[in-house]
């Protein structure tokens, strides 16, 4: 064959082998640019143009990819007295999966042990209004818990009005007041009125035929043929109060007594009232016993006890039951 011939047919065959690739002004061939490289993260860029090497041209780079892997570079034309059209573009790496986000999201802080606010700081300034019958104060979060309540805490004190204990809102409960002779357990120690020199011993004497002579002056129970048969039987208050009646000493004549609380020595009249001897209770208050008023219609005496053993025995010497005169106490 005419080595014209062979030549047209190898421009021919360069030709189409060589679809797509350019020519330089000098009329070389270059081989076009590799494919883009791939990845799944952007949209991926062109391929770069082919440098000439050696009469052949080296595939254009590999396409940029925004956020994944970049592709393969483009394949390399061969190099020689041939051209030969450019070798296949290797395809580009898949792009990679994006990293999950560690920065804080900032939230209010709540109290549950955790930066909620992401200032680095856990449960600060997450407070809550409580309330106790004293007032109002806050509860303050300290790790995801909350405080006792700042308000006022009542104290369990002894009310001395009633003796009960129950919640007060003061910051030391009250002392116990001094017993003041008022039929009452000020202190509430279980006994009343005990060593406030409140009551005064009454003497219970006997004169024979006169009978009986009560007097808390022991001159006056030894006094005019009476004789002292019980010092300090019963005590009386010395002052008035509420549930307290003066008892008097009512004269008979012929130095025979009786006592009531009348002012008027009932049917005597009151030129018969020889004074009070002290303060008789209304009730049994503060632990008193009753003084049961008895009498002898065959000797017209009178006798004041406070047991049951002696008003039976009185009764086997003739007496009965009047009345309960009042209420007496066995201590001062």
């Amino acid at each position: 064959m005419p080595l014209l011939s062979r030549g047209l047919v190898t421009t021919v065959a360069f030709a189409l082998a060589c679809a797509g690739c350019g020519t330089t002004a000098d009329g070389e061939t270059r081989g076009g640019g590799g494919p883009a490289g791939g990845g799944t993260g952007g949209s991926s860029g062109d391929g770069g143009s082919g440098v000439p090497m050696g009469g052949g041209w080296v595939g254009g780079a590999a396409g940029t990819s925004a956020g994944g892997t970049s592709g393969g570079a483009g394949g390399t034309n061969a190099a020689g007295g041939s051209t030969s059209s450019g070798g296949t573009a290797t395809a580009g790496g898949t792009g990679g999966t994006g990293g999950v986000g560690g920065g804080c999201n900032p939230q209010p802080e709540t109290c549950n042990n955790q930066d909620d606010n992401c200032n680095g700081a856990i449960d600060e300034g997450v407070t809550q209004s409580c309330s106790t019958m004293c007032g109002t104060g806050l509860e303050t979060c300290t790790a995801g818990q909350f405080s006792a309540c700042s308000a006022q805490q009542p104290n369990s004190c002894q009310n001395y009005a009633t003796c009960t204990m129950e919640p007060q809102c003061v910051s030391t409960c009250p002392s116990a007041p001094t017993e003041s002779c008022n039929l009452s357990d000020d202190d509430c120690d279980g006994q009343c009125d005990e060593g406030g020199n409140c009551r005064t011993a009454v003497n219970r004497s006997f004169a024979g035929s006169l009978g009986h002579r009560y007097n808390p002056d022991a001159t006056k129970a030894s006094c005019c043929g009476y004789v002292v048969e019980h010092s300090d039987y019963f005590y009386l208050y010395d002052n008035n109060s509420a549930g307290l009646k003066p008892f008097y000493e009512c004269d008979k004549g012929g130095n025979r007594f009786f006592y009531t609380t009348s002012s008027n020595c009932e049917v005597l009249g009151a030129s018969a009232n020889r004074g009070s001897i002290g303060h008789i209770g209304d009730t049994n208050a503060c632990g008193a016993k009753p003084l049961i008023r008895m009498y002898n219609a065959q000797n017209g005496r009178h006798l004041y006890v406070t047991s049951a053993a002696e008003k039976a025995n009185a009764a086997g010497l003739g007496y009965v039951e009047e009345s309960i005169a009042g209420y007496v106490w066995s201590s001062p």
